[in-house]
């Protein structure tokens, strides 16, 4: 099964039924099927060939759905850009992955003018939303291409997603991602939520984001895609509007949409089950969302997954009666608490282990990494044949993350072994930022850390030591970081203190450091100059 098989389904079964919503652009499985041609073959006609690598910059629209299935469609890679990240940033990811092409959004075209110098590999420029000289307009690409399925051998193993994620150390790597891998979480995803063609699906997740794939699972069993940015007015005014019975979501976006201010004014009766990963689902917002979902609502389902799973693993069905169990468990834990309510069983095309270092088993109630096999796993990292083979050992994908698992293998999310930073939905290492500290000219050494926030569920704090003589303040120190990185990634908050906690190899001690922030009963006593929580 590849994904045009997908499309190809659709028509036969329902070519007048809506696939896509955005604003007031609506199109049927017909309408899908030959947009998505005359893309695939419009990109062939530019001399885009198999294999070659195809960047788009753009926010949650229908057009993404489209190009997620066009450029596989010629058996090309999608290169999926964080809209978020800075000019620098952006040029790399297309440089490091050799696009040749690139879809620009209207909101990314002075972006794009402003590294054009710097991705001089990029020769066909695409807008979207917006005409501009150097740039073939999106509406006009597709005009004048052929709506015939393009004549290409496709295979299962083709790479069809080059998703970019940052590592603790180092640029960022592009995870490749199979028809495979994808279809994997398809068939994981429908046997644990399952979908059905009456359903209407928001996907709220960036689509840049490897959770763009749950588009891809709606649209595998017929349901409608509605489209759009997260916004919790905008959320529940198409949820009201369109209907909406399944709702797709990271932890922060349900936080920040079971607390806003109106959101019982509106009928949100049609939800049926919420898809929600990226990160521990705190049991506050759990409960908070089951005491404004309606009596129909059916499952709330609590997922763990990374960039190079495609992306989960494993799933959890949380429901209105299981709340009381949920808290218990949560409370039963001895020792180190898990970091959210429980990420649940392992995925029916999925295994899932917990072990030491090395990678041996842990007994039941023991924390050890998480580590997973499965057909959903990457194919590796792009031309980077050593961080391939260091995260994926013997077909087991090493994630880094430290769990527990419960006598019925029950999974719970308990740290990190790498020093990712989740905030939001947004992957922040501390490495990158710890390199634009120690360029201040003041600053000696500096660690950076996740510490709790009721919104987002982590955020940036960097821990600061100055030079000898030296002054700085938290919003100079906070305004040095915004002005040399994505502002997602700068420091909310800084301390300063004497001196790092090391080991005799002298690596920073930052699971000390985080003790002070997320176990106030385990204070470590580090002396801090300023700072409201290092006491």
């Amino acid at each position: 099964m590849i994904l045009k098989d997908i499309i190809d389904r659709n028509v036969l079964m329902w070519p007048n039924r809506i696939a896509t919503v955005w604003d007031d652009t609506r199109h049927s499985f017909m309408d899908f099927k030959l947009r998505v041609n005359r893309c695939a073959n419009a990109l062939m006609a530019l001399d885009v060939v198999e294999g070659d690598r195809v960047a788009v910059l753009l926010r949650n629209r229908s057009e993404y759905v489209e190009l997620h299935f066009a450029i596989p469609q010629g058996r090309m890679i999608i290169v999926p850009l964080n809209y978020r990240n800075r000019e620098q940033e952006l040029a790399y990811a297309v440089n490091n992955s050799g696009a040749n092409t690139l879809f620009v959004g209207s909101d990314y075209l002075d972006i794009v003018d402003a590294i054009r110098p710097d991705i001089k590999g990029v020769k066909n420029f695409v807008s979207i939303g917006g005409k501009r000289e150097g740039y073939v307009e999106y509406e006009e690409l597709l005009l004048g291409s052929s709506e015939e399925n393009p004549k290409v051998n496709y295979t299962e193993d083709d790479v069809i997603v080059l998703g970019y994620t940052s590592g603790t150390t180092g640029p960022p790597k592009g995870a490749m991602i199979t028809q495979r891998s994808l279809l994997t979480e398809v068939r994981n995803s429908h046997a644990t939520v399952p979908i059905t063609p009456e359903d209407v699906g928001l996907n709220l997740f960036p689509y840049f984001h490897i959770g763009f794939c749950r588009c891809t699972c709606y649209m595998a069993m017929g349901a409608v895609n509605v489209c759009t940015d997260f916004d919790p007015k905008t959320v529940c005014q198409l949820v009201e509007k369109e209907r909406v019975s399944q709702l797709a979501a990271s932890p922060a976006q349900v936080t920040f949409l079971v607390n806003y201010h109106d959101v019982a004014k509106y009928d949100l009766s049609s939800l049926r089950k919420v898809i929600c990963g990226g990160g521990p689902v705190p049991l506050a917002t759990l409960k908070r969302f089951f005491e404004l979902a309606s009596e129909g609502f059916e499952m709330f389902w609590v997922t763990l997954g990374m960039t190079e799973a495609s992306p989960c693993y494993t799933g959890y069905t949380v429901r209105r009666d299981m709340l009381g169990e949920v808290e218990r468990k949560m409370n039963s834990f001895k020792g180190r608490k898990p970091s959210g309510v429980s990420v649940g069983y392992a995925y029916p095309y999925c295994q899932v282990r917990v072990v030491d270092e090395d990678e041996r088993d842990v007994p039941a109630w023991e924390v050890g990494e998480i580590i997973c096999r499965g057909d959903n796993v990457m194919k590796g990292y792009w031309r980077l044949p050593e961080a391939t083979a260091e995260t994926i050992r013997d077909g087991w994908l090493h994630t880094g993350d430290l769990g527990v698992f419960t006598d019925e293998r029950e999974l719970y999310v308990v740290d990190r072994k790498k020093d990712m930073i989740l905030s939001g939905d947004e992957n922040i290492y501390p490495a990158e930022v710890e390199e634009v500290l120690h360029s201040h000219p003041g600053i000696l050494e500096a660690a950076v850390i996740g510490v709790p926030d009721e919104k987002w569920g982590e955020t940036v704090k960097a821990i600061v030591v100055l030079k000898e003589g030296a002054t700085a303040s938290e919003e100079e120190v906070i305004g040095f970081c915004k002005e040399r990185l994505s502002s997602y990634k700068k420091p909310t908050s800084v301390d300063f203190i004497d001196g790092l906690p090391r080991n005799p190899s002298g690596k920073v001690l930052k699971t000390e450091l985080r003790k002070a922030y997320w176990d106030p009963n385990k204070k470590q006593n580090i002396i801090v100059k300023s700072g409201d929580m290092l006491t």
